[in-house]
């Protein structure tokens, strides 16, 4: 075993008490774990409490201290603030004997981890100790000095040299340890950001052969200055400030062949042509081939002019980046710049030797096909690529002469595979496409831009028409098309108004986008109309906008789409967007989490977050999440809630309710919390006190409580829109039927409603998280023989208040009448707090695995008690966390979460007792048939034995009513026998449908017994043949 104080010591060396720094683990599908420690003691207790959990390859810690915690990850190389050693990583299978095996199993095509996991999973051990000797002579030999530190980690080596005091030229730390590492041959784990083994703690690369990693040499004494160790290892000049976190990295230039240009002038000189010669460019503007247009003119500045890429960068960012829209960031700019540097294929210099008055583009054309160019051209593809037909085609236009010279020298040089034909003809129609465009924009240029031509359109500044399409106010929109020779065109109009999309939405719940179109209606002005993306640009559909007065038909509908395809294309950056959301609770863009819609009020993620309002797709949808508000004070809410604190089955109602925004954030499943009792015990109390903690906690029109009543659809439409919301459902007795109750459980535990056909294809299913909240006389799971459903509901059976006394009604009285005063302020404020936690959402997961576990132990051994104990432990989890957050003013109990454990337990093992007690009244009707009028035995004449106690009932075999019928005392007593609540069972029996009944609210059922008219207890005989296991002959019961 490790001696523990001297691992501390040697933390302590490394991290000071009040440091801070990460404690890592790494498994298997790039599972991590990580924390921060501040002081030795806590790291250690932190690397053996992950490492008795066993699913990690290994704990580590990162040797530099931090500046900060990081607001995410376990911490970067520029979130180091100070180092107090260096250090490496020797590996013994980088060492002979192992080495040669490990490049034998990479030349075979094994990756180098697997290969050297498979040689050490194979190697002799005396193979491996002389690999690890090998390792270890190369670290002494190192002329530094003794090591201060020597960890095994199990597989090589982690040297350490203790440095003087804290050392912030971290840049000198980092060239030291890379320094170290090439002179040992050691891994490349000079990284600021890299970590280290903890000792103490197993190398579990090979699970089956866990290997101890021990600290096998430590002095404390022995320390060493930086700067000798860099003087020693005859480092120069090590980077230090921020170069030590961002080193410089210069991509190399292509030494492209290329014949000197002279003289040549100096680098200022050519850098104000360059300057000159790209200001009269044109900017890059997004969606109109921005990309080229940019990468045209660093193409210019870093070959035409021969300039160095920092010298190019500088000219694009003075001369062309303003003109372009939107402006290109500096690592955008300097990325052009290197790729044209690299990758460009014009020769260096083609520009130095033309005129500067020529426009940019000709001149262009006259480096790319100058008689050095033609010749360093290597096929005769390269001629005709579009842009250098483009090219070509502006030659033969302006300077016909140097046009022809050219053609012959390319001929000349490709005799072979030239075919002059072809390139007239490519060349010809590449000047007539530029006379065709010169003549469009000079066509565009009289009408102006859109917007100053359309002020009341209230079009964005900056939106442009695309390409071949012209809109004014008197022929409307019209598309321009060739006609005739030589660039000839004529406008043909599409729609007798003029369109544009003037906004976009986006709905951040599904991604889904909406647009708004605006256009002419003659002297009413403009009209504007919102429609679904998808629907804009189908034919059928937009035609549909004809009832708003939009002059689109089946004629002009598909020219009309495709001009608001393009205009979209081209005009995405200007269009204005905003952003909707059709449910509540998380949201993400493509940025990643945008932060939680709670009603209409957002709690951003970030601060850049955009604007997101509630948008539903109905009236109805707006109903709903107008209930999500706030109204009085948060700390009048503590205060009736805290009421209820005395009562687990009714305090759990607030954790439930919170619970729907943590379940994505850890991975836990949606859940049902049921209260099942007798009317007027407080279950409708329970109820508002949960819906109050988001909003109006009212069962009326306009509150967030609703009834089983509703339809099955309504409820998942609701969940969806309340999504990491809680839904909530009051008295299962009025639900339709019993199968929607287990349908609608299947429903809110699945997180996901039907799948529903359209008429094109599946709708998409809306998924939600949600805990479902709701009330019965009868436990839920009673009403469905879906046995599945015991698993997916906690099931409090009893008064959530424990009595009908007074104190309880003190109570009940209390928290009704302070939560309908004060309500919604404590779902968004745990919201807000998880906001601010957020980096702590993996130690969430591990203390929730943590709960499960242990409910887990006390449960009993069936898949159902463990599948509850998951439920909750996302119950104790959101009330340790709330507690956290909010301040309430009860204390957060173990044992309250533990009656609640007991009471779910309890509750599952009562969901099967009304089977059971089936199965046993119908055995004992079984043994007892005799007794029931209809399997009486007879006299020798025929005649009716009467039992000596007297009739236990009806066995009647009518194949239109058949049925076994107790009477009352009798089934009373057998229950009884049994251990079974005669009442509590008939209400579930009748509940469930297994009973013949006279009327819609009673149990009995009039049946005749000889001339006398009775009322008995029947059990349906369908039922007793489909579940009464008890039974063992079915046969013997039905006769027919």
């Amino acid at each position: 075993m490790p001696d523990n104080s001297q691992i501390l010591a040697f933390l302590a060396a490394l991290h000071p008490a009040g440091s801070i720094y990460s404690v890592c683990a790494f498994g298997d599908n790039d599972s991590r774990w990580f924390r921060f420690a501040d002081s030795p003691e806590a790291g250690f207790t932190l690397a053996t409490g992950i490492d008795a959990v066993a699913s990690y390859h290994g704990v580590y810690h990162c040797v530099p201290n931090l500046a900060r915690r990081p607001e995410s990850g376990r911490g970067k190389e520029s979130d180091a603030l100070d180092a107090r050693a260096v250090w490496a990583d020797v590996d013994a299978l980088d060492y002979p004997p192992l080495k040669d095996r490990v490049d034998a199993l990479t030349l075979r095509g094994a990756k180098k981890d697997d290969a050297k996991n498979k040689t050490w999973a194979l190697a002799p051990e005396e193979d491996r100790q002389a690999a690890l000797a090998a390792a270890l002579l190369m670290v002494d030999a190192l002329p530094i000095g003794p090591t201060s530190a020597l960890v095994a980690s199990g597989r090589g080596w982690h040297p350490y040299w203790l440095l003087d005091g804290a050392c912030t030229e971290l840049g000198l730390v980092k060239a030291v340890n890379r320094a170290i590492a090439k002179a040992i041959k050691g891994d490349k784990c000079w990284d600021l950001a890299r970590v280290l083994k903890i000792p103490g703690t197993y190398n579990r690369k090979d699970p089956a052969k866990p290997i101890l990693s021990t600290l096998d040499r430590f002095d404390a004494a022995r320390r060493y200055s930086l700067e000798e160790i860099a003087a020693t290892l005859k480092i120069p000049e090590a980077p230090t400030g921020d170069a030590a976190h961002v080193p410089a990295i210069h991509a190399p230039r292509l030494a492209i062949p290329a014949a000197p240009i002279t003289p040549r002038e100096d680098e200022p000189a050519r850098a104000a042509r360059a300057r000159a010669y790209v200001s009269k460019m044109p900017g890059g503007r997004s969606g109109d081939n921005g990309h080229g247009t940019t990468f045209k003119a660093a193409l210019v500045a870093v070959r035409g002019f021969d300039l160095p890429q920092a010298a190019a960068l500088a000219v694009l960012a003075e001369v062309h980046n303003p003109k372009c829209d939107p402006p290109w960031s500096e690592p955008e700019l300097a990325h052009k710049v290197r790729s044209a540097d690299e990758k460009g294929d014009l020769p260096r210099g083609y520009l130095l030797d033309q005129d500067d008055d020529d426009a940019p583009d000709i001149a262009e054309a006259r480096g790319r096909f100058s008689p050095q160019a033609i010749d360093g051209m290597d096929s005769v593809e390269r001629i005709f690529d579009a842009e250098a037909i483009a090219a070509l085609g502006d030659l033969l236009a302006t300077d016909p002469a140097f046009y022809a010279k050219a053609k012959s020298r390319i001929a000349e040089r490709f005799k072979k595979t030239f075919k002059s034909r072809d390139f007239d003809v490519a060349v010809k129609n590449a000047a007539r496409a530029k006379a065709r465009d010169a003549r469009q924009a000079c066509q565009r240029a009289e009408w102006g831009s859109p917007a100053a031509m359309f002020p009341d359109a209230k079009l964005a500044a900056g939106v442009a028409m695309p390409t071949h399409w012209i809109a004014d106010p008197v022929n409307g929109l019209s598309k321009e098309i060739p006609g005739g020779e030589e660039g000839h065109v004529r406008a043909v109009k599409v729609c007798e108004a003029p369109v544009f999309i003037v906004a976009r939405t986006v709905d951040l719940a599904d991604q889904s986008e909406t647009l708004t179109l605006a256009w002419l209606r003659g002297a009413e002005g403009w009209r504007t109309a919102r429609i679904q993306r998808g629907r804009a640009f189908d034919r059928r559909e937009i035609i549909g906008l004809a009832h708003h007065g939009l002059p689109v038909h089946s004629n002009n509908a598909g020219d009309l789409i495709e001009f608001l395809c393009s205009f979209e294309h081209l005009n995405l950056g200007r269009i204005p967007v905003s952003f909707t959301s059709s449910s509540l609770g998380w949201l993400r863009d493509g940025k990643g989490p945008v932060g939680f819609l709670a009603g209409r009020h957002l709690l951003p993620s970030r601060a850049e977050a955009p604007a997101v309002a509630y948008h539903g797709n109905d009236g109805g949808d707006e109903q709903i999440v107008d209930a999500v508000k706030t109204k009085g004070s948060f700390d009048d809410w503590k205060k009736a809630a805290a009421l209820a604190a005395p009562y687990p089955k009714a305090l759990v109602a607030v954790y439930a309710a919170l619970a729907p925004a943590l379940l994505a954030a850890v991975g836990a499943q949606n859940f049902v919390l049921d209260w099942a009792a007798q009317t007027s015990t407080g279950k409708s109390t329970c109820m508002r006190l949960g819906a109050s903690v988001w909003g109006v906690p009212d069962e009326r029109s306009g509150g967030l409580i609703r009834g089983w009543d509703n339809t099955r659809t309504f409820v998942e439409s609701v969940a969806a829109i309340m999504n990491h919301l809680p839904t909530f459902l009051d008295d299962t007795k009025r639900a339709r039927d019993h199968d929607q109750v287990a349908q609608t459980i299947y429903d809110m535990t699945s997180g996901g409603g039907r799948g529903r056909g359209s008429i094109k294809g599946i709708q998409k299913t809306r998924t939600f998280h949600t805990v479902l909240l709701s009330t019965g006389e009868a436990q839920i799971t009673t009403l469905t023989n879906d046995g599945g459903t015991k698993a997916r509901v906690l099931s409090l059976w009893g008064p959530p208040f424990g009595g009908t006394g007074p104190d309880e009604a003190t109570a009940v009285q209390g928290i009704s009448a302070g939560v309908m005063a004060s309500y919604g302020h404590a779902g968004p404020a745990f919201a807000a707090w998880m906001i601010e936690h957020r980096a702590d959402c993996e130690e969430w997961k591990v203390r929730r695995a943590e709960a499960a576990e242990r409910y887990s132990v006390s449960a009993p051994g069936d898949s159902v008690a463990g599948r509850l104990a998951e439920h909750v432990a996302t119950l104790d989890l959101t009330m340790r966390l709330s507690h956290e957050a909010l301040d309430l003013p009860w204390e957060p109990s173990d044992a309250m979460m533990g009656a609640v454990w007991q009471a779910a337990i309890a509750g599952a093992a009562d969901a099967d007792v009304a089977r059971s007690a089936l199965e046993y009244a119908c055995a004992w009707a079984q043994a007892h048939a005799t007794t029931f009028w209809g399997r009486e035995q007879k006299t020798s004449v025929g005649g009716e034995i009467v039992p000596p106690g007297g009739w236990s009932g009806r066995w009647s075999d009518n194949p239109r009513r058949a049925y076994i019928g107790f009477f009352g005392p009798v089934l009373a007593r057998v229950l009884a026998e049994g251990k079974y609540s005669y009442h509590d069972i008939v209400r579930i029996w009748r509940d469930r449908g297994w009973l013949h009944v006279s009327g819609p609210n009673g149990f009995m059922f009039a049946a005749a017994i000889g001339s006398d008219v009775v009322r008995l207890v029947a059990v349906r005989m369908d039922v007793v043949l489909d579940i009464a296991g008890g039974v063992e002959d079915k046969d013997d019961l039905v006769p027919f």
